[in-house]
């Protein structure tokens, strides 16, 4: 019986294994292909974006901005209203109740606002193409923080595609 669990956790531990071989770029092993710039450039391909999808991934960004910056502010002013009150010896808990409920109004709104456009975007790409954009996104802010950002990684189209994922941030 104890035969039979090992083997059967091994063949699972194969197939897993395999699996897990075949997502990646061929000669990636666990730490990437040479580092995440390759893992950038395979992404990049595997997303097959086109121009058009570009101007209307950026047209649905642009719709939602203001909105996002409005409400991004109104918590920063929140925020210091806060923490003013909170300096008080005796501070008012109707008014820090009131402040902190207006603050959860607004990141209300910032979080549906980026579920919508979430959901926009997987409607314009598809589920698949969708979530090999939100790995690139990941991925080549990841690149970017570190400062070996290659725009040549992101294909033929690299500059426009990086002023997308700068938009998306």
């Amino acid at each position: 019986m104890k035969t039979w669990i090992v083997a059967a956790f091994a063949l699972g531990a194969a197939v897993f294994s395999l699996n897990a071989q075949s997502q990646a770029p061929a000669g990636q092993g666990a730490q990437g292909f040479q580092g995440a710039e390759r893992n950038l450039r395979w992404t990049a391909r595997q997303l097959h974006i086109t121009q058009v999808e570009i101007k209307a991934i950026g047209d649905t960004v642009d719709r939602q901005v203001d909105g996002i910056a409005k409400a991004a502010s109104e918590m920063r002013i929140i925020q210091a209203k806060l923490e003013r009150l909170l300096l008080d010896k005796n501070p008012d808990m109707g008014a820090i109740k009131q402040l902190v409920q207006s603050s959860l109004d607004w990141e209300l709104q910032i979080r549906m606002a980026r579920i919508e456009r979430a959901i926009e975007l997987r409607n314009l790409l598809g589920p698949e193409r969708w979530a090999i954009l939100q790995r690139l996104q990941r991925d080549y802010l990841l690149e970017k923080r570190s400062g070996r950002l290659r725009l040549a990684d992101l294909g033929d189209d690299g500059e426009a595609l990086a002023a997308l994922l700068d938009r998306l941030e």
